[in-house]
C-alpha cells in the first residue's frame, strides 16, 4: 500500500499545483520505486499545464498509452488528457500493481 499511497500522493501534487498539471500517461511502467520503497511517477512526456481553459505541454497531439486511456479519450470525445482522465489512468494503474495483471486491453 505505501506504493499506492505514494502515487496518490504525486498525482494529487500534480493535480493541486497552481495551475494544476496534468500528467497525460499515468501506468505501471511509469511508477518508478526509490532507495527508500517510495513511489515516484515519471515520464512526463505527455504532460500539460492548464491555464484556465487552454493548455500548454510539450506534445500537442499526443495521446498517452492506449491500453490506460480513458474511453472519452479514445472515442476523441476528450481530445487529451484531463485531470479526470488522469484520475482513470491511475485507478487501471492501481488495479494493475494489486492485482499483477493488465487492466484492460484496448482494441487497436
Amino acid at each position: 500500500m505505501t506504493v499506492v499511497r505514494g502515487l496518490c500522493a504525486g498525482v494529487q501534487y500534480l493535480h493541486c499545483c497552481n495551475p494544476p498539471i496534468v500528467h497525460g500517461d499515468i501506468k505501471p511502467s511509469n511508477v518508478l520505486i526509490d532507495e527508500y520503497g517510495e513511489a515516484v511517477l515519471s515520464d512526463f512526456g505527455f504532460t500539460r499545464i492548464r491555464h484556465g481553459l487552454t493548455r500548454t505541454g510539450t506534445r500537442s497531439t499526443g495521446l498517452g498509452t492506449l491500453r490506460y486511456l480513458a474511453p472519452e479519450v479514445f472515442s476523441g470525445e476528450v481530445p487529451r488528457a484531463t485531470l479526470a482522465t488522469d484520475i482513470y489512468s491511475l485507478a487501471l494503474t492501481i488495479w494493475g500493481l494489486a492485482s499483477s495483471r493488465i487492466a484492460i486491453c484496448a482494441p487497436i
